[in-house]
């Protein structure tokens, strides 16, 4: 009521001489009150706009979680071929480590190797 309100206040500022002595004053009451109702709304439409974003990818993570939990046949092949792809891949040991940062440079540069 306030906003829409001192919109009108504003508009007869200029007709009534009493009020046009505080036109000043009503303006500041305009701005307050446009202010007051139209950050919130540009805030609400901002979060609505993101929560859409948000559900469209949980959307999308549901749908993934699902195929992942009921496999095709043809996605349960991949995933076993993935399998034994990462088995066959080497696997670094600690002996194979040429650097690593729990000792300063120059203690490892004049240790012997392992």
């Amino acid at each position: 009521m306030t906003f829409l309100g001192s919109w009108w206040l504003l508009g007869q500022s200029t007709h009534v001489l009493l009020l046009a002595h505080l036109h000043g004053l009503i303006t500041l009451l305009v701005l307050y009150g446009t202010f007051f109702v139209t950050v919130p709304t540009l805030r609400w439409l901002g979060i609505q706009y993101l929560n859409k974003r948000i559900e469209s990818r949980n959307a999308k993570r549901k749908e993934a979680a699902d195929m992942i939990s009921n496999p095709s046949a043809d996605l349960t092949k991949k995933l076993e071929q993935a399998a034994n792809q990462r088995i066959q891949q080497k696997q670094i040991s600690e002996k194979d480590v040429v650097y690593t940062t729990d000792k300063d440079i120059l203690e490892q540069e004049f240790e012997p190797p392992k």
